[in-house]
Protein backbone atom coordinates (compact mmCIF):
# COMPACT_ATOMS: atom_id res chain seq x y z
CA UNK A 1 0.00 0.00 0.00
CA UNK A 2 0.95 3.37 -0.96
CA UNK A 3 2.06 6.09 1.53
CA UNK A 4 -0.72 7.98 0.32
CA UNK A 5 -3.31 5.34 0.96
CA UNK A 6 -2.20 4.53 4.31
CA UNK A 7 -2.51 8.59 5.44
CA UNK A 8 -6.00 8.28 3.31
CA UNK A 9 -6.69 5.21 5.53
CA UNK A 10 -6.31 6.84 8.83
CA UNK A 11 -8.69 9.88 8.03
CA UNK A 12 -12.18 10.07 8.83
CA UNK A 13 -14.67 9.00 6.08
CA UNK A 14 -18.05 10.58 7.45
CA UNK A 15 -18.24 14.38 8.54
CA UNK A 16 -19.02 14.76 12.20
CA UNK A 17 -22.58 16.12 13.49
CA UNK A 18 -23.84 16.65 9.70
CA UNK A 19 -21.06 19.45 8.58
CA UNK A 20 -19.38 18.84 5.23
CA UNK A 21 -15.78 18.07 5.98
CA UNK A 22 -12.45 18.16 3.76
CA UNK A 23 -12.45 15.32 0.85
CA UNK A 24 -10.68 12.50 1.90
CA UNK A 25 -8.80 10.40 -1.42
CA UNK A 26 -7.28 7.53 -1.95
CA UNK A 27 -4.84 6.58 -5.00
CA UNK A 28 -6.78 4.50 -7.35
CA UNK A 29 -3.63 4.30 -10.29
CA UNK A 30 0.08 4.74 -9.50
CA UNK A 31 1.45 8.02 -11.24
CA UNK A 32 4.74 6.04 -12.31
CA UNK A 33 2.36 3.15 -14.31
CA UNK A 34 1.09 6.43 -16.60
CA UNK A 35 4.24 7.79 -17.22
CA UNK A 36 5.38 4.30 -18.43
CA UNK A 37 2.47 3.92 -20.31
CA UNK A 38 3.37 7.43 -22.04
CA UNK A 39 6.86 6.26 -22.56
CA UNK A 40 5.70 3.29 -24.73
CA UNK A 41 3.38 5.71 -27.39
CA UNK A 42 5.93 5.46 -30.07
CA UNK A 43 5.96 2.16 -29.92
CA UNK A 44 2.32 1.58 -31.38
CA UNK A 45 1.89 0.73 -34.68
CA UNK A 46 -0.62 2.73 -35.42
CA UNK A 47 -1.11 6.66 -35.29
CA UNK A 48 -4.40 6.93 -34.21
CA UNK A 49 -4.33 4.89 -31.27
CA UNK A 50 -1.27 7.04 -30.63
CA UNK A 51 -3.15 9.91 -30.69
CA UNK A 52 -6.18 8.77 -28.55
CA UNK A 53 -3.78 6.82 -26.00
CA UNK A 54 -1.92 10.20 -25.59
CA UNK A 55 -5.10 12.35 -25.36
CA UNK A 56 -6.19 9.83 -22.58
CA UNK A 57 -3.27 9.73 -20.42
CA UNK A 58 -2.74 13.46 -20.37
CA UNK A 59 -6.57 13.45 -19.70
CA UNK A 60 -5.69 11.22 -16.63
CA UNK A 61 -2.86 13.04 -15.43
CA UNK A 62 -4.82 16.20 -15.07
CA UNK A 63 -7.50 14.53 -13.04
CA UNK A 64 -4.33 12.55 -10.83
CA UNK A 65 -4.68 9.01 -9.36
CA UNK A 66 -6.73 10.27 -6.05
CA UNK A 67 -10.34 9.87 -5.92
CA UNK A 68 -12.61 10.29 -3.25
CA UNK A 69 -13.64 7.69 -0.94
CA UNK A 70 -16.21 10.07 1.71
CA UNK A 71 -19.85 8.93 2.38
CA UNK A 72 -22.30 11.09 3.31
CA UNK A 73 -22.85 12.31 7.05
CA UNK A 74 -26.12 10.73 6.99
CA UNK A 75 -25.73 8.00 5.41
CA UNK A 76 -27.16 5.63 8.41
CA UNK A 77 -30.20 7.81 8.24
CA UNK A 78 -30.76 7.20 4.61
CA UNK A 79 -30.25 3.55 5.18
CA UNK A 80 -32.84 3.52 7.31
CA UNK A 81 -34.91 5.42 5.35
CA UNK A 82 -35.00 3.49 2.33
CA UNK A 83 -35.25 0.23 4.91
CA UNK A 84 -38.43 1.79 6.03
CA UNK A 85 -39.45 3.16 2.47
CA UNK A 86 -39.07 -0.32 0.74
CA UNK A 87 -39.30 -3.23 3.55
CA UNK A 88 -39.01 -6.56 1.18
CA UNK A 89 -34.99 -5.36 0.82
CA UNK A 90 -34.81 -4.96 4.86
CA UNK A 91 -32.53 -7.77 4.56
CA UNK A 92 -30.14 -6.03 1.92
CA UNK A 93 -30.25 -2.93 3.37
CA UNK A 94 -29.39 -4.36 7.11
CA UNK A 95 -25.78 -5.60 5.11
CA UNK A 96 -25.01 -3.00 4.13
CA UNK A 97 -25.12 -0.99 7.10
CA UNK A 98 -22.81 -3.75 8.51
CA UNK A 99 -20.31 -2.97 5.64
CA UNK A 100 -20.54 0.83 6.21
CA UNK A 101 -19.67 0.49 9.74
CA UNK A 102 -16.81 -1.84 9.18
CA UNK A 103 -15.52 1.09 6.76
CA UNK A 104 -16.51 3.71 9.65
CA UNK A 105 -14.48 1.71 12.25
CA UNK A 106 -11.42 1.06 10.34
CA UNK A 107 -11.43 4.14 8.56
CA UNK A 108 -11.04 3.12 4.91
CA UNK A 109 -13.09 3.00 1.59
CA UNK A 110 -16.32 1.49 1.19
CA UNK A 111 -15.54 -2.47 0.50
CA UNK A 112 -18.95 -4.38 0.10
CA UNK A 113 -19.27 -8.03 -0.49
CA UNK A 114 -21.16 -8.58 -3.92
CA UNK A 115 -24.32 -8.28 -3.71
CA UNK A 116 -26.77 -10.96 -6.36
CA UNK A 117 -30.75 -10.26 -5.68
CA UNK A 118 -32.65 -13.09 -6.81
CA UNK A 119 -36.73 -12.83 -7.72
CA UNK A 120 -39.32 -13.18 -9.82
CA UNK A 121 -39.18 -10.38 -12.06
CA UNK A 122 -40.40 -6.88 -11.27
CA UNK A 123 -39.90 -6.99 -7.45
CA UNK A 124 -38.15 -3.96 -7.39
CA UNK A 125 -34.71 -5.10 -7.87
CA UNK A 126 -33.12 -2.56 -9.91
CA UNK A 127 -35.43 0.32 -8.34
CA UNK A 128 -33.70 -0.82 -4.98
CA UNK A 129 -30.32 -0.62 -6.61
CA UNK A 130 -30.70 3.39 -7.92
CA UNK A 131 -32.59 4.16 -4.74
CA UNK A 132 -29.44 2.74 -2.67
CA UNK A 133 -27.07 4.59 -4.96
CA UNK A 134 -28.98 7.80 -4.15
CA UNK A 135 -28.65 6.90 -0.12
CA UNK A 136 -25.19 6.07 -0.47
CA UNK A 137 -24.28 9.10 -2.23
CA UNK A 138 -22.43 7.30 -4.61
CA UNK A 139 -22.13 6.92 -8.59
CA UNK A 140 -24.03 3.81 -10.39
CA UNK A 141 -23.41 2.15 -13.74
CA UNK A 142 -25.24 -0.11 -14.99
CA UNK A 143 -24.42 -2.44 -17.61
CA UNK A 144 -27.72 -4.81 -19.02
CA UNK A 145 -26.59 -8.00 -19.32
CA UNK A 146 -29.09 -9.43 -21.34
CA UNK A 147 -27.77 -8.05 -24.62
CA UNK A 148 -24.05 -8.53 -23.50
CA UNK A 149 -22.42 -9.45 -26.32
CA UNK A 150 -18.37 -9.59 -24.93
CA UNK A 151 -16.81 -8.96 -22.12
CA UNK A 152 -15.60 -5.42 -23.89
CA UNK A 153 -18.70 -3.31 -22.60
CA UNK A 154 -16.87 -3.97 -19.00
CA UNK A 155 -13.26 -4.33 -19.41
CA UNK A 156 -12.41 -3.31 -22.85
CA UNK A 157 -11.97 -3.72 -26.34
CA UNK A 158 -8.29 -5.35 -27.48
CA UNK A 159 -5.33 -2.66 -27.77
CA UNK A 160 -4.57 -3.88 -31.46
CA UNK A 161 -8.04 -2.97 -32.49
CA UNK A 162 -7.81 0.58 -34.53
CA UNK A 163 -11.33 1.32 -32.93
CA UNK A 164 -10.36 0.20 -29.53
CA UNK A 165 -12.18 1.54 -26.67
CA UNK A 166 -11.59 1.46 -22.82
CA UNK A 167 -14.65 -0.38 -20.90
CA UNK A 168 -17.38 0.37 -17.88
CA UNK A 169 -14.73 -0.17 -15.20
CA UNK A 170 -12.05 2.18 -16.37
CA UNK A 171 -14.77 4.78 -17.14
CA UNK A 172 -16.30 4.43 -13.55
CA UNK A 173 -12.50 4.35 -11.64
CA UNK A 174 -10.21 6.12 -14.33
CA UNK A 175 -12.39 8.67 -15.13
CA UNK A 176 -14.60 8.99 -12.41
CA UNK A 177 -15.41 10.80 -9.26
CA UNK A 178 -15.09 8.16 -6.93
CA UNK A 179 -13.12 5.06 -5.51
CA UNK A 180 -16.68 2.80 -4.92
CA UNK A 181 -18.90 3.52 -7.72
CA UNK A 182 -21.80 1.13 -8.13
CA UNK A 183 -21.58 -1.33 -10.80
CA UNK A 184 -25.18 -2.72 -11.45
CA UNK A 185 -24.98 -5.87 -13.38
CA UNK A 186 -28.97 -6.25 -14.87
CA UNK A 187 -30.75 -9.67 -15.53
CA UNK A 188 -26.60 -11.36 -15.13
CA UNK A 189 -28.85 -15.00 -15.25
CA UNK A 190 -29.71 -13.70 -18.85
CA UNK A 191 -26.47 -12.86 -20.17
CA UNK A 192 -25.02 -14.85 -23.57
CA UNK A 193 -22.72 -17.14 -22.73
CA UNK A 194 -20.21 -18.06 -25.32
CA UNK A 195 -16.86 -19.73 -25.25
CA UNK A 196 -14.98 -17.39 -27.19
CA UNK A 197 -17.03 -14.31 -25.89
CA UNK A 198 -18.42 -15.00 -22.47
CA UNK A 199 -19.49 -11.44 -20.75
CA UNK A 200 -19.66 -12.56 -17.64
CA UNK A 201 -15.70 -14.27 -17.83
CA UNK A 202 -13.77 -11.04 -16.24
CA UNK A 203 -16.37 -11.13 -13.27
CA UNK A 204 -13.99 -14.15 -11.80
CA UNK A 205 -11.26 -11.99 -11.46
CA UNK A 206 -12.98 -8.52 -10.72
CA UNK A 207 -15.04 -10.31 -7.66
CA UNK A 208 -11.77 -10.93 -6.30
CA UNK A 209 -10.06 -8.53 -4.12
CA UNK A 210 -6.84 -10.01 -4.69
CA UNK A 211 -7.00 -9.75 -8.32
CA UNK A 212 -9.16 -6.75 -8.51
CA UNK A 213 -6.74 -4.59 -6.86
CA UNK A 214 -4.76 -4.54 -10.25
CA UNK A 215 -6.88 -4.67 -12.59
CA UNK A 216 -6.44 -3.50 -16.36
CA UNK A 217 -8.57 -2.78 -19.08
CA UNK A 218 -8.25 -4.52 -22.47
CA UNK A 219 -7.62 -0.90 -24.10
CA UNK A 220 -5.40 0.53 -21.92
CA UNK A 221 -2.83 -1.01 -19.69
CA UNK A 222 -2.73 1.12 -16.52
CA UNK A 223 -2.99 -1.17 -13.64
CA UNK A 224 -6.28 -0.10 -11.25
CA UNK A 225 -7.25 -0.94 -7.70
CA UNK A 226 -10.89 -1.91 -8.37
CA UNK A 227 -11.43 -3.37 -4.71
CA UNK A 228 -13.95 -0.92 -3.79
CA UNK A 229 -15.88 -1.09 -6.43
CA UNK A 230 -19.82 -1.87 -5.24
CA UNK A 231 -21.06 -4.99 -6.92
CA UNK A 232 -24.88 -5.70 -7.87
CA UNK A 233 -26.25 -8.03 -10.20
CA UNK A 234 -29.90 -9.14 -10.24
CA UNK A 235 -31.39 -12.27 -11.79
CA UNK A 236 -34.79 -14.37 -11.64
CA UNK A 237 -32.93 -17.68 -10.96
CA UNK A 238 -29.45 -17.83 -9.53
CA UNK A 239 -28.97 -21.06 -10.55
CA UNK A 240 -28.49 -19.82 -13.88
CA UNK A 241 -24.91 -18.75 -12.86
CA UNK A 242 -21.78 -21.43 -12.81
CA UNK A 243 -21.08 -22.68 -9.60
CA UNK A 244 -18.08 -20.52 -9.35
CA UNK A 245 -19.17 -17.32 -10.30
CA UNK A 246 -22.04 -17.58 -7.80
CA UNK A 247 -20.16 -18.68 -4.98
CA UNK A 248 -18.51 -14.79 -5.02
CA UNK A 249 -21.91 -13.17 -4.15
CA UNK A 250 -23.48 -12.53 -1.11
CA UNK A 251 -27.08 -14.13 -2.82
CA UNK A 252 -29.95 -12.18 -1.25
CA UNK A 253 -33.70 -13.19 -1.64
CA UNK A 254 -36.30 -10.86 -2.63
CA UNK A 255 -40.08 -12.05 -2.29
CA UNK A 256 -42.98 -10.10 -3.99
CA UNK A 257 -43.93 -7.27 -0.79
CA UNK A 258 -46.98 -8.67 0.95
CA UNK A 259 -50.38 -6.17 1.19
CA UNK A 260 -48.85 -4.79 4.42
CA UNK A 261 -45.74 -3.93 2.65
CA UNK A 262 -47.38 -2.60 -0.31
CA UNK A 263 -48.63 -0.32 1.17
CA UNK A 264 -46.30 1.02 2.42
CA UNK A 265 -44.30 1.16 -0.35
CA UNK A 266 -47.02 2.85 -2.13
CA UNK A 267 -47.21 5.91 0.52
CA UNK A 268 -43.53 6.05 -0.37
CA UNK A 269 -43.90 6.46 -4.06
CA UNK A 270 -46.98 9.27 -3.48
CA UNK A 271 -44.82 11.24 -1.36
CA UNK A 272 -41.60 11.06 -3.78
CA UNK A 273 -43.99 11.87 -6.48
CA UNK A 274 -45.51 14.68 -4.82
CA UNK A 275 -42.28 16.06 -3.75
CA UNK A 276 -41.29 15.77 -7.15
CA UNK A 277 -43.97 18.00 -8.85
CA UNK A 278 -44.09 20.51 -5.38
CA UNK A 279 -47.51 19.10 -4.35
CA UNK A 280 -48.26 19.34 -0.72
CA UNK A 281 -51.72 17.15 -0.44
CA UNK A 282 -53.80 14.82 2.04
CA UNK A 283 -54.18 11.13 0.35
CA UNK A 284 -57.28 9.53 1.57
CA UNK A 285 -56.90 6.26 3.28
CA UNK A 286 -58.81 4.42 0.47
CA UNK A 287 -56.53 5.69 -2.23
CA UNK A 288 -53.63 3.87 -0.18
CA UNK A 289 -55.68 0.76 0.00
CA UNK A 290 -56.75 0.48 -3.64
CA UNK A 291 -52.45 1.15 -4.48
CA UNK A 292 -51.40 -1.75 -2.33
CA UNK A 293 -53.70 -4.30 -4.32
CA UNK A 294 -51.78 -3.98 -7.39
CA UNK A 295 -47.62 -3.94 -8.49
CA UNK A 296 -44.99 -1.43 -7.54
CA UNK A 297 -44.48 -0.47 -11.17
CA UNK A 298 -48.51 -0.14 -11.26
CA UNK A 299 -48.84 2.00 -8.11
CA UNK A 300 -46.17 4.56 -9.94
CA UNK A 301 -48.38 4.53 -13.08
CA UNK A 302 -51.36 4.88 -10.69
CA UNK A 303 -50.03 7.90 -9.16
CA UNK A 304 -48.80 9.72 -11.49
CA UNK A 305 -52.04 9.78 -13.43
CA UNK A 306 -53.78 9.97 -10.13
CA UNK A 307 -52.00 13.81 -9.98
CA UNK A 308 -52.33 14.55 -13.44
CA UNK A 309 -56.67 14.38 -12.58
CA UNK A 310 -56.50 15.85 -9.41
CA UNK A 311 -54.83 18.95 -10.51
CA UNK A 312 -57.00 18.73 -13.75
CA UNK A 313 -60.31 19.27 -11.83
CA UNK A 314 -58.34 21.97 -9.00
CA UNK A 315 -58.50 19.94 -6.32
CA UNK A 316 -56.21 19.75 -3.18
CA UNK A 317 -56.15 15.95 -2.82
CA UNK A 318 -56.22 12.42 -4.41
CA UNK A 319 -59.11 10.66 -4.08
CA UNK A 320 -60.04 7.04 -5.40
CA UNK A 321 -61.67 8.37 -8.28
CA UNK A 322 -58.69 9.99 -9.36
CA UNK A 323 -57.14 6.24 -9.70
CA UNK A 324 -58.25 3.92 -12.57
CA UNK A 325 -61.05 1.39 -13.01
CA UNK A 326 -60.51 -1.41 -9.66
CA UNK A 327 -58.85 -4.55 -10.49
CA UNK A 328 -59.57 -7.68 -8.37
CA UNK A 329 -57.64 -7.65 -5.18
CA UNK A 330 -55.70 -11.40 -6.64
CA UNK A 331 -55.16 -9.98 -10.30
CA UNK A 332 -51.42 -8.62 -8.73
CA UNK A 333 -48.46 -10.59 -10.54
CA UNK A 334 -45.24 -9.46 -9.71
CA UNK A 335 -43.40 -6.68 -11.96
CA UNK A 336 -41.30 -4.28 -11.82
CA UNK A 337 -40.85 -0.80 -10.32
CA UNK A 338 -40.37 1.81 -12.63
CA UNK A 339 -38.24 4.98 -12.10
CA UNK A 340 -39.78 8.46 -11.37
CA UNK A 341 -38.61 11.04 -13.23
Amino acid sequence: MSAVASLSAQLPLFAQGGVPGPVHTWPVFDAADLDRLAEGLATLSSRDQERRNKQLIERLRQRGPQRCIDLPADVVPQLQALQRRLPHFSGVVEQVLAEVALARHARRPLQMLPLLLVGPPGVGKSYFAQALAQALGLPLYRLAMDGAQSAAQLTGSAAFWSNTQTGLIFEALALGDHLSPIVLLDEIDKAPRHAQYDPLAPLHGLLEPSTAGHFEDASLALPLDARFVVWIATANEAQALDAPLRSRFAVQEIAAPSREQARTIAQGLLSEQMREFGLDWSVREEVVERLSRVTPRQQSQWIRLALGRALLRQAQEVTAEDLPAAQAPDSRVPMGFVPVG
